[in-house]
């Protein structure tokens, strides 16, 4: 009789439980296309979801009564529903595409000194020395005795990530004193205008 009687409550509290479930379906209003990672809120609670990869949600353990849902997503209005619980079926929520003014980020760098020996990538310093005893006329000439470093015409390429295009510029940005000497048409490096007694070290 124990044993009767416990069963027989069971179809009982599963229909309570299925009562207080909110399900709901988040749609794009103009294409109608499923949208995933919908935030879904019930107001005045703290029972929050988000729609899965079918746009699909559901909310367990809802109180009954009246309330007021609110579906958000970022690049669409805010959409506020009511429905009242038990709710039987699924809700359908459209919504409808908004543009949205963002504060501006700001991003910053600075620059700061690495011993070589902390360097995670290969480093080569040609000193004034260096340069002066070679009786080199232009600082690229001086560069052609580095390991790696190669020349297609004016254009440089180091250890081949670079490529060979030449006089099209490349992704070797050259800095004297920290200012760029880039030329403005095609990126590539004027060695001319470099003051090639002047220089006290290549890094």
């Amino acid at each position: 009789v124990v044993l009767w009687t416990c069963l027989s409550l069971l179809p009982i509290q599963v229909a309570s439980a299925d009562e207080n479930l909110l399900q709901g379906v988040v749609v794009d209003a103009a294409s109608g296309q499923r949208m995933a990672g919908a935030n879904v809120q019930i107001l005045g609670t703290v029972l929050a979801t988000i729609s899965d990869l079918q746009g699909e949600f559901i909310v367990a353990r809802v109180p009954p009564g009246l309330h007021q849902i609110r579906i958000s997503m970022i690049g669409y209005r805010e959409h506020l529903v009511d429905v009242d619980l038990p709710h039987s079926g699924q809700i359908r929520v459209a919504l409808v595409k908004a543009s949205i003014s963002l504060n501006p980020v700001v991003v910053t760098a600075d620059r700061r000194a690495i011993p070589l020996e902390e360097s995670s990538t290969s480093v080569t310093v040609l000193g004034e020395a260096h340069i002066s005893d070679r009786t080199n006329l232009r600082l690229d000439e001086a560069l052609e005795m580095v390991p790696g470093v190669y020349f297609m015409e004016d254009d440089i390429n180091i250890r081949g990530a670079t490529g060979y295009r030449a006089n099209t510029g490349n992704r070797v940005m050259l800095l004297l004193d920290g200012v760029p000497l880039i030329t403005s048409d095609t990126g590539g490096i004027s060695w001319d205008i470099i003051p090639l007694h002047e220089v006290e070290r290549v890094e």
